[in-house]
Parts: structure tokens; sequence; C-alpha cells
């Protein structure tokens, strides 16, 4: 959070409304998604174990919250969009390998 300078009180209303949007359809999230990561990207180095952290912890939490359909669209839909991150930051020059 040091790098990031996330302000959640704004980012966590966000990341349900994005979710809530993937997962059931809600409309809420109208943003898009790749730019801050690109911001990101800009401010420090950013690596595929990164992601893969934090699909771990994404994965481990669904397991330990939810069960069916629904919680495995989740963990398809965030290996999914992990893969697309990766692949802009890569076209940015932006993702860094260990």
């Amino acid at each position: 959070n040091v790098v990031a300078q996330v302000d959640w009180e704004y980012h966590i209303p966000r990341l349900v409304g994005f979710w809530s949007t993937i997962l059931l359809g809600s409309d809420q999230y109208r943003a898009n998604p790749v730019l801050p990561h690109l911001a990101l990207g800009h401010k420090t180095s950013i690596y595929s174990a990164h992601f893969d952290q934090w699909l771990g912890l994404f994965m481990q939490t669904v397991d330990e919250l939810f069960v069916g359909e629904r919680a495995e669209q989740a963990k398809i839909r965030a290996q999914s969009i992990a893969v697309v991150l990766q692949s802009k930051l890569h076209g940015a020059g932006l993702l860094n390998h260990p």
C-alpha cells in the first residue's frame, strides 16, 4: 500500500461493483480495470509472481467462504482476469519476470 497508495474506502466498493458486474451482471462497474494496473506498473515493478500470489489468496478465500457454481465461476474469471492483466502489462513493457 505504500507504493500503490490505495484509498481503501474508495477502492473496496469498486471491487465489490466489479465482481458484482462480472458474476451477477449487475452493471455496477463501468470503468476500465486495466488502467489502474498500468498506472501502478509505472510506479513500481510488477512481477508474474504478484499475480500468482493474488490468485492463490483469491482461490483460498473463495474456497473458505463460498461453494457452488458461482464460486467456481469466480475462480475461473479470476484466472482469466490475471492472464489479461499480465498480457496488458507485458504489452506495455511493465510486467517483469524474476
